[in-house]
This record gives C-alpha cells, structure tokens and sequence, in this order.
C-alpha cells in the first residue's frame, strides 16, 4: 500500500466509531455489512459524530433499503446506474446538539 493509505480490517460496528473519531471527515462512503444491523448501526454511528452525508452503496438491497428508511438521515440522490447508490443527509433536527 502507498504510504498514505491507511487498511482497516475488522467489524465496522467496531471499527468505524474509532475511524470517525480519529479523521473526523464531512462525509462516509459506506460500502460494507450489508444486513439491516450493521447499516443501521453505522448510520447511528455517523449522526453521533454529526456526519452530514453518506453514500450508501447497494442501497437497492432490501436490508440496506430499511436500514436508510429507518434512520435519520434521508435519501437526496439516487443512482440507479452505479448498483444502487445513494446520497444521504442528515435530517433536519437530528443534528448533535453541543451543551
């Protein structure tokens, strides 16, 4: 691997609130778990850190289709022809609030 790419291994569920914390990036490409659990899960796990945007691939799968639809991020874009990919934003008011 180039030096500045950096592997990851293991359960997302795990894995990605550490990856969140450490980066802190505006925006998730998930690409991984493809069950209801583990989509749902890492969606909680992005509105924790405040993540604006997701891309879910395979959003056309019915597990990660009722995974997005029971979040609390909604679908703004859809693209058919790239296997079923979706933008998601943060609803309005779902938003981490600072005491």
């Amino acid at each position: 691997l180039p030096s500045d790419v950096k592997l990851f291994i293991g359960d997302s569920v795990e894995i990605l609130p550490r990856l969140l914390n450490e980066f802190k990036p505006e925006l998730v490409f998930h690409d991984n778990g493809h069950d209801y659990r583990t989509v749902k899960k890492n969606l909680e796990q992005c509105k924790e850190f405040d993540i604006k945007y997701v891309i879910v691939h395979d959003s056309n799968i019915p597990d990660v289709n009722k995974a997005i639809r029971d979040s609390d991020y909604q679908q703004i874009e859809y693209f058919k022809d790239r296997e079923g990919m979706s933008l998601l934003k943060l609803k309005k008011g779902k938003e981490r609030r600072e005491l």
